[in-house]
């Protein structure tokens, strides 16, 4: 088939020549006619001027009948020089960037754990608070136990308030208290005070006899040194120019101790090795200079035997199967009028000073609170320590 009007092929702008006057019918549409520019580079209209001279002639023809044709427009060759690009300086702005991409991500991380942790030390205050709060109440609901006692003559271990105390409260806290009789040890101020009865066994001989029975290499020193302690007068082989010569800053205080820490101090100070005091001896602070007895139902076998003294074991044991059996309810059941009277101060069926060992626990966080109590002959508590551990 014919096609009517001009054809359109390919056309290659460097194939033109002056001569070539049968193509100039097929020159694309104005419209198509562009200039082509570097915009990186300025074209020299130059050489296209003199081309243009030389064809001219030629062309002239085509001009006048292509009015359409934008004789303004020029073509421009492209200079095709390689580009150059600065890697080094495009090098230092990705490190740069990457840099800060670094530091804004390490911020950031940062801020997330201080937020962390943060929120962890909050929810632990707030725990330990739970915790104090639930210990506590396990606490007075245990001393409650101890003042409600229908016999305040007679304590022994059988006793309602001596048995584990136990609680799961709805918020998953587990409460657990404990109260111990300290009147089953003997009480190291004792030594302070000197019985009014000559016939009376002595606090040193008693203190004597449990350095001796728990194998300490001086028992005599050592019974010296916590009577010259707590004693008023400044006589003896362990008063203050004593710890003087020994370069220790220690001055006796002529006092009772207020706790067992103070009496491991006092017992450690010249040694080269520590050693825990005796697991019979108690501190029991009190305002008043008088003997506290033991109490014959719930102190150990090594207790009995320190206080009642030596060649009295068969008595020791006595009082022992006795209370196994039932609780000693007074002194004479297992004991004649003339032993009684050398040992009275020392021994009683019931007790009056008390420690509790509160506890209070969830996730493994725990809070725990040490009291000692006093507890009078009608049966009220007197807080002497309360201490959270």
């Amino acid at each position: 088939s014919c096609l009517h009007g001009p054809i359109l092929l390919p056309f290659d702008f460097n194939a033109v020549s002056g001569n070539n006057n049968g193509m100039r019918w097929i020159i694309p549409l104005p419209a198509y006619h562009i200039t082509l520019r570097d915009v990186r580079q300025s074209c020299s209209a130059g050489p296209i001027n003199n081309q243009r001279s030389e064809v001219s002639g030629q062309q002239s023809v085509a001009r006048s009948q292509s009015s359409t044709i934008d004789h303004s427009s020029s073509v421009c060759p492209i200079n095709h020089q390689p580009l150059t690009i600065d890697h080094s300086s495009s090098g230092m702005i990705l490190v740069t960037v990457l840099l800060f991409m670094a530091i804004i991500l390490a911020l950031v991380i940062q801020a997330q754990v201080v937020a962390r942790m943060a929120l962890r030390f909050e929810d632990r205050q707030s725990l330990r608070a739970q915790l104090r709060v639930a210990a506590a109440e396990a606490a007075w609901n245990a001393l409650r136990v101890l003042a409600a006692d229908d016999n305040l003559q007679v304590d022994h271990t059988n006793e309602p308030w001596a048995a584990w105390q136990t609680n799961c409260l709805p918020n998953t806290v587990e409460t657990i208290a404990l109260i111990t009789d300290e009147n089953r040890y003997f009480n190291i101020n004792n030594l302070a005070t000197i019985p009014s009865n000559v016939s009376v066994r002595l606090p040193v001989s008693i203190v004597r006899d449990v350095f001796a029975a728990s194998e300490w290499p001086d028992p005599v020193g050592e019974t010296q040194a916590l009577k010259d302690w707590m004693d008023r007068d400044a006589e003896g082989a362990r008063e203050a120019g004593y710890y003087h010569q020994a370069h220790l800053s220690l001055e006796p205080p002529n006092a009772p101790m207020e706790s067992l820490a103070e009496l491991d101090g006092v017992l450690n100070a010249t040694r080269v090795e520590r050693r825990a005091a005796p697991p019979t001896l108690t501190v029991l602070p009190d305002r008043v200079d008088r003997i506290v007895p033991i109490n014959v139902n719930t102190a150990g076998r090594d207790v009995l035997q320190a206080v009642l003294g030596a060649g009295r074991s068969a008595l020791a044991e006595k009082i022992c199967r006795r209370r196994d059996a039932h609780p000693v309810t007074a002194l004479n059941q297992v004991m004649d009028a003339k032993t009684l009277d050398t040992l009275r101060p020392y021994l009683d069926t019931r007790s009056r000073y008390f420690s509790l060992a509160a506890q209070a626990a969830r996730n493994g966080q725990q809070e725990t609170i040490y009291a000692l109590v006093r507890r009078d002959d009608q049966g009220e508590i007197e807080i002497l320590r309360w201490v959270y551990r």
